[in-house]
C-alpha cells in the first residue's frame, strides 16, 4: 500500500533567500519536502499596494499643432481627480477634464492635437485608437484606474504551460488572484480543491529551490512598494 505524506509549506516573501519581494527565491533544507510528487495551492495573501501609475505606464505621448511631445506622470497611486490634475500639471498644451456621464476624459487644446497610441498611460486614461486632430474631443474608451485585473504567480513549481494566455503564450502560473479590492486592502484566495495541478508528470519535484514572481495582466513584474506577501502550499510525497 502506497502511503502518502502531506506537508503544508508556508512561504513569506520577507523570508526569501534572494531577490525582491515580488521576484524572490527560496532555498529550503527540509528533507521532508524534497521528492514531492504533487503540489496544491492552499492560500495566498497579497496586500494590494500596487500603484496604478508606474514606470511602465506613465508616459503621455501627444501631438500639438504638428509638434510631437512626450511627458511623464510621476509614479504613485491616483484618484481620478488627482490624475487629471497630474496630467494638466505635467504639460501646458492639453487640458484634461472628466466627462462624468460618459466615464471618459475630455481633452481641449488651443491648436489641433491628438493623443498617440504609443502612450504607455493609454489604458489608464482610455485611449485605444488615435483620435483625429481636433481642439476638443473625448477619448474613445473608459478611464480605468485599476493597475491590473489579476495578480499571477509564476513559479518553477508549475508546469511551463499551466496558463495559456489569449496571446497564445504559455506561462508557468501556479495561481491567479483576481484584484477585487482597492489600494490598501488585502487580497486573499483560499483553495479547498486541486485547482492548480503542478505535478511534474511521474517525476518528483525538487523543492530545494523555489522561485516565485508576481506579475500583472501584461506579465510584467509588479511592485508592492515595500509590502510582503505569503503563499501556502500542500505538498504530497510517497
Amino acid at each position: 500500500m502506497n502511503i502518502q505524506k502531506k506537508h503544508i509549506l508556508l512561504l513569506n516573501s520577507k523570508d526569501r533567500s534572494s531577490g525582491t519581494a515580488t521576484d524572490c527565491v527560496f532555498h529550503l533544507n527540509e528533507n521532508d519536502l524534497h521528492e514531492a510528487h504533487h503540489v496544491m495551492l492552499k492560500d495566498v495573501v497579497i496586500p494590494n499596494t500596487i500603484y496604478n501609475i508606474r514606470t511602465t505606464n506613465n508616459t503621455l505621448d501627444y501631438d500639438i499643432g504638428g509638434v510631437a511631445k512626450s511627458v511623464n506622470i510621476p509614479v504613485g497611486h491616483y484618484s481620478l481627480t488627482d490624475l487629471i490634475t497630474a496630467l494638466n500639471t505635467a504639460q501646458a498644451d492639453l487640458v484634461f477634464s472628466n466627462n462624468s456621464f460618459a466615464k471618459k476624459l475630455n481633452v481641449s487644446s488651443a491648436s489641433n492635437s491628438f493623443i498617440k497610441t504609443s502612450s504607455t498611460i493609454k489604458k489608464i486614461i482610455g485611449v485605444t485608437v488615435q483620435n483625429a486632430p481636433a481642439t476638443s474631443y473625448t477619448l474613445d474608451s473608459f478611464y480605468n484606474l485599476n493597475p491590473t485585473n489579476y495578480i499571477h504567480i509564476i513559479s518553477n513549481l508549475a508546469e511551463p504551460d499551466a496558463l495559456v494566455a489569449s496571446n497564445n503564450k504559455k506561462y508557468s502560473v501556479i495561481a491567479s488572484i483576481p484584484v477585487t479590492y482597492g489600494f490598501g486592502f488585502v487580497l486573499n484566495q483560499t483553495e479547498d480543491r486541486d485547482t492548480q495541478d503542478v505535478s511534474k508528470h511521474n517525476s518528483h519535484l525538487n523543492l530545494s529551490t523555489i522561485n516565485m514572481r508576481l506579475v500583472d495582466d501584461d506579465f510584467n513584474t509588479i511592485d508592492l512598494n515595500g509590502s510582503d506577501w505569503s503563499i501556502s502550499l500542500s505538498i504530497l510525497k510517497s
